[in-house]
């Protein structure tokens, strides 16, 4: 589409005069002078046509229409000056009026776009291929054509994906939405029928693949007529049934052509229309057996002969569009089935595996980086396909179960398995489990008699020694976020195989489970216990779990149990939520005793009635539910001799969890009526109110009876403060009288010794008078 320039000096041209020519009763049939029109207006508008001022392109317009109506009647004379012109509309057009927006100019643009894609109608190769090329409108960075430049690849092999997932929408909005306002889709789409020269439908493909990047534009490809109101798509679906619209034609042309480059576009359109899917409906055109037999024809055509890296991604692509169609459409899942496309995708996908006999599997020899994202994006499609049981038995006749564990086997020696690289075969491996965890359910049997627990045990147990670093005290990884994720894995697998089932139970009761779960609560993150104490309230359910949860201790202090640990997670949500907090730890709100400051804020609007309300929603989002939940099949009184008074007041919060969720419910119930403008009858208002003032009365009794245990504790305090007082005291006094006792011994021992000392002075001298001289 031409752009827009300054203004340039220009002359007027007469266009009452030109138009009374070209409809006048003895000028209508003057071809020769209307052609020399055309030759004169190309000159005078060699600079560009104007857009303001004196409305030339509205004039043109409708000169444009004039034009068609006389080639259609006989002159075909004026075809060479009417391509002249059409070379000359490719000028930029001239703005008199400093450079107005697109939108302004929408009347004027809209005209003479319906009159340039109305000149369609006129079967003539050259002027579709002006119109064509004069219509490339908004050029849009699409994917590069890979049939013409070679697409790059990722770094160490594979697909850039990214390179071309949707088409990016750098162009001028303004200007794409007024072309999807136009008849383009629908004049182009029968110029395409028309045209028999590779060239003229190569152009056409390459202009609506720029109209598929808008959404007005895809749903009129699906309902094969112009749709400017998406809303309507369906009731244009509905009045155009009978008719063929784009995608029928895209589905025959991927039938007949072989042509690469038409294969890419087309291919690209129908992936932008799927990727607007929820305006389009286009999965249900897809998805129907005509078109499925298109698809059908071109995968196979695609997985014979593509030999290039192209087509290899071409063929890949088709995978892609095939998973969109059958998750959006059911029935296309039989559909599929019906035509032979389920038994040949599969022959495709596994025949070096499985080494399936087929005419034409040979041919195409897996590998490279385009050829594993075909294993990939195949067993997604398998995945997909497997939603009915019907596919589901088809590929288990066909081998299903012998493709993945060959996969998941460290030691298989099939060479096809052996020709991926390690990184590879992981990313295969995780797509396998991925499907066995969907096909489990529904194939059990067939799973339990081949053996399947074993070899899937025995693989994981590989892995596990292999990549997960793990020995006999358990996983170790450097990475704590591949550990955790590791973790997280296991207790949904125990969440699944082992809740439920009294033998399994058992077994884990006796192997320590219990515990190891509750090990798993002192660290990592909150999703990861929030999945764990999901579980534990599943095996809670066994009343012999009530004992080994009661049994456990923490690693850190053998004092401190599950009781101690399910109330310090409840005081962290708390501390997150910013929930206000007395001393120790009493409730403050009396309105809102479960609400923080960090709560989002609810936003006032009505709900649908699949909706939940902001108060239900936030139970999923923290631990508080599921901690109240715990202590519902633990007991609340079983901990009060051993928790301090902290958590016994926290405790006695807990236990009115659900009290206080159901007062916000009804809170929320009243905020939305109000909000809504609508008074209930008294009855229910008055119970309304009833409610608020509920919450209110069971927080005061909350308070009450939390304040009764802090003062009891004070009371207790002070009655072993004074029984110690008392004992110290005694202490005291039967040390001062042991200290007297002591005294008058050793007293009595002093007198007694110097009543000796003397009696042994007098003796000596005595002795000393009786010796001779």
């Amino acid at each position: 589409m031409p752009s827009f320039k300054d203004r340039r000096q220009q002359k007027r041209v007469e266009w009452a005069k030109i138009f009374d020519i070209f409809q006048g009763k003895y000028t209508g049939l003057m071809f020769e002078r209307q052609a020399a029109i055309l030759e004169r207006l190309s000159k005078v508008h060699q600079d560009g046509i104007r857009c303001q001022g004196l409305k030339d392109l509205e004039c043109v317009a409708e000169l444009l229409r004039l034009t068609k109506e006389k080639i259609l009647n006989g002159g075909d004379g004026l075809v060479p000056s009417l391509l002249k012109y059409l070379l000359i509309c490719r000028q930029p057009f001239l703005d008199d009026k400093d450079e107005k927006s697109v939108t302004e100019l929408q009347s004027d643009l809209l005209a003479f776009t319906d009159a340039l894609t109305d000149l369609l109608n006129v079967e003539n190769q050259d002027i579709t291929t002006h119109v064509s090329e004069l219509c490339g409108g908004p050029k849009l960075e699409c994917r590069p054509d890979p049939f013409i430049a070679a697409a790059p690849s990722k770094e160490g092999g594979g697909v850039d994906w990214e390179m071309y997932s949707t088409p990016s929408q750098e162009a001028d909005a303004d200007l794409l939405a007024i072309m999807e306002k136009t008849q383009i889709v629908p004049h182009f789409t029968k110029a395409l029928e028309r045209q028999d020269g590779a060239p003229a439908q190569l152009t056409i493909l390459r202009i609506l693949r720029r109209m598929s990047a808008s959404t007005a534009a895809c749903c009129q490809m699906v309902a094969g007529t112009n749709v400017t109101n998406v809303r309507n798509v369906f009731a244009a679906l509905k009045l155009t049934r009978g008719s063929e619209g784009t995608l029928e034609i895209f589905g025959r042309a991927i039938s007949d052509t072989k042509d690469d480059a038409h294969l890419s576009i087309i291919v690209e359109i129908l992936w932008n229309v799927l990727e607007r899917q929820k305006e389009t409906k286009a999965a249900s055109v897809l998805g129907s057996k005509d078109f499925a037999i298109h698809l059908h024809t071109l995968f196979r055509y695609l997985s014979i002969n593509g030999h290039r890296q192209a087509e290899r991604q071409l063929r890949n692509e088709m995978v892609i569009i095939c998973i969109s169609v059958a998750v959006h459409e059911p029935q296309s899942l039989d559909v599929l089935a019906d035509i032979g496309f389920v038994d040949m995708f599969w022959r495709f996908l596994a025949h070096g595996e499985l080494e399936l006999e087929h005419e034409d599997v040979a041919k195409n020899v897996t590998e490279g980086a385009s050829d594993y994202e075909f294993k990939r994006l195949g067993l997604v499609l398998v995945k997909v396909l497997c939603r009915t049981d019907r596919n589901l038995n088809l590929f288990m006749q066909a081998g299903l179960m012998d493709f993945m564990f060959m996969y998941l086997d460290y030691k298989s020696a099939n060479p096809v398995v052996m020709s991926w690289t390690l990184r590879q075969i992981k990313g295969l491996q995780l797509q396998i489990l991925s499907l066995l965890d969907k096909l489990i359910p529904s194939i059990q049997p067939t799973f339990s008699a081949s053996s399947g627990n074993t070899r899937l045990l025995s693989f994981l147990r590989m892995a596990m020694e292999k990549d997960c670093g793990a020995d006999e005290d358990g996983f170790h990884s450097a990475n704590p976020h591949e550990e955790e994720a590791l973790l997280l894995a296991a207790v949904e697998c125990i969440w699944g195989a082992v809740c439920g089932g009294q033998a399994n139970e058992a077994t884990f009761f006796k192997n320590g489970g219990i515990f190891a779960l509750l090990d798993l609560l002192e660290s990592f993150s909150v999703t990861m216990k929030r999945h764990t104490l999901g579980c534990l309230l599943d095996l809670v359910e066994n009343p012999k779990a009530r004992h080994h949860l009661l049994e456990w201790r923490t690693n850190k202090n053998e004092q401190r149990g599950i009781g101690h640990l399910l109330i310090d997670l409840w005081e962290a949500e708390e501390s997150k939520l910013g929930v206000p907090q007395g001393v120790n730890g009493m409730l403050l709100s009396r309105e809102k005793p479960l609400r923080g400051i960090h709560h989002p804020q609810r936003m006032m609007k009505s709900r649908r009635t699949d909706e939940d309300s902001p108060a239900i929603g936030e139970t999923s989002e923290n631990l508080r539910a599921k901690i109240y939940s715990l202590f519902c099949k633990l007991g609340f009184d079983e901990f009060h001799q051993s928790l301090s008074v902290q958590h016994r007041v926290k405790l006695t919060l807990i236990s009115k969890y659900l009290d206080f969720k159901l007062g916000e419910v009804w809170e929320e119930i009243s905020d939305e009526l109000d909000y809504d403008g609508i008074r209930p009858v008294s009855p229910d208002l008055e119970c309304v109110m009833a409610a608020k003032g509920v919450v209110v009365e069971k927080a005061e009794r909350v308070v009450a009876k939390q304040q009764d245990i802090v003062r009891r504790q004070q009371e207790r305090n002070r009655e072993e403060e004074v029984q110690f007082y008392e004992i110290f005291k005694q202490r005291e006094s039967m040390k001062r009288r042991a200290e007297g006792s002591s005294n008058q011994r050793d007293n009595r021992e002093s007198i007694a010794g110097l009543a000796g000392r003397k009696a042994s002075a007098r003796a000596a001298r005595r002795s000393g008078l009786q010796k001779p001289a």
